[in-house]
């Protein structure tokens, strides 16, 4: 009920066990650490207010409860026993759980030589003792804005790098097929990619879909790419769709990380003699475009990683001159912002789908993706990925 949730016992027999609760990015946890109990209340008291506040007088103890649930900053005294704050700055420094973490020193101390070992340990400020309110506050606010504003810049640096490294590509000619590829990424969406093989056969392509926001979707977007291009690569010609969909499924059951992220996918195999091979795996089913419109095929299956033997069916059948195939992720059809909007938007794809039928397959991708921007507009709330394939012979 709670994922957040983090249970602390008291450091003594007087003191309550307690549950702390995570909820939601408004609750900023600070950890005040000093020997010195009247001093630990009026620091507490100071923040109060504003802040979720965990104090400890007890450093060694503080270490440990701090590894098991990172606060959001240190505030702790130099001069403790057991543990002065120097060394307990450094064991949480070399802990990557809390290495990232901002800290603060407070000291009586205004020895020259102490405040440079401090500044040495890469620390963010140094309050000396008695510390006012205001300045307090100030410190705090400072420390955190900073804190924040640095991994805002890094989050969008390594989503900008892992956007662009999963943007899906696919080659024109896939064999004996035809390939068009459009997508576009959201800023705050999951993440979509496209691994694909080729072999003397014909060829083979999974389109994925992970779900979630901002840069953990695609960190597990990311993990999941490789994986599955690996296994493509490792046996370009025994990879059948269902066989495909239960490694993935047995991939994410199997590996506690991947069961964090959610995904749907798709694995197609292209023969050269126009046959075609599907599987879904919680994903939407692909769409048989013909004279008469645009027809979604009857394949599907669960979501990957929620079985430990799951069961997938392959669909077979051969395009007929004239037919194509359109592969997508579900914010093609998501993309506006109300369900009458969304509804719209779905039959406006369709008739795309039906007028383009003979046009070239770039110029179809195009013509869906400007259907797809005309009710998304430039910032549509999920990535959107369609591919189009046509066999390149009768």
């Amino acid at each position: 009920m709670f994922p957040d949730a983090c249970y602390e016992p008291g450091e003594s027999a007087r003191e309550f066990n307690r549950w702390r609760l995570g909820l939601g990015e408004s609750s900023v946890v600070v950890a005040v650490i000093d020997d010195d109990p009247v001093q630990l209340r009026v620091i507490a008291a100071y923040l109060a207010d504003a802040y979720q506040v965990i104090s400890f007088t007890q450093p060694l103890v503080a270490v440990e409860r701090l590894r098991r649930a990172p606060p959001d900053l240190v505030l702790a005294d130099i001069r403790m026993p057991e543990l002065d704050g120097l060394q307990l700055r450094r064991r949480l420094a070399e802990d990557p759980a809390t290495e990232l973490v901002p800290f603060i020193f407070m000291t009586e101390s205004r020895d020259e030589v102490v405040r440079e070992q401090a500044d040495l340990l890469g620390i963010d400020d140094f309050l000396l003792k008695p510390v006012r309110k205001r300045q307090l506050i100030a410190a705090v606010q400072r420390t955190l804005f900073r804190s924040r504003s640095l991994r805002a810049r890094l989050g969008h640096r390594i989503d900008a790098a892992i956007t662009e490294a999963l943007k899906p590509k696919l080659p024109a000619e896939l064999g004996c097929w035809r390939a068009a590829v459009r997508s576009v990424a959201a800023e705050a969406g999951g993440g979509d990619f496209v691994s694909f093989t080729q072999c003397p056969d014909g060829a083979a392509l999974v389109l994925v879909d992970v779900m979630g926001h901002g840069v953990a979707a695609k960190f597990f977007a990311h993990a999941h790419a490789g994986y599955i291009g690996g296994l493509l690569h490792s046996r370009p010609d025994a990879w059948e769709p269902a066989s495909l969909c239960r490694a993935i499924s047995q991939r994410v059951f199997d590996d506690k990380l991947n069961q964090y992220s959610l995904l749907t996918c798709v694995a197609v195999r292209l023969a050269r003699s126009g046959g075609v091979e599907i599987a879904c795996a919680g994903h939407p089913a692909p769409l048989l475009l013909d004279a008469l419109g645009a027809h979604q095929l009857d394949i599907g299956g669960a979501l990957p990683g929620l079985q430990s033997e799951p069961v997938y069916d392959t669909l077979s059948l051969r395009l007929k001159p004239g037919e194509r195939l359109l592969l997508f992720t579900d914010g093609l059809f998501e993309g506006a912002f109300t369900a009458p909007g969304r509804n719209a938007l779905e039959l406006d794809l369709l008739a795309t789908a039906k007028q383009g039928l003979a046009a070239p397959l770039a110029d179809l991708a195009d013509a869906l993706m400007a259907t797809f921007y005309a009710a998304a507009g430039d910032t549509p709330r999920d990535d959107a990925t369609l591919i189009i394939l046509e066999p390149s012979s009768p």
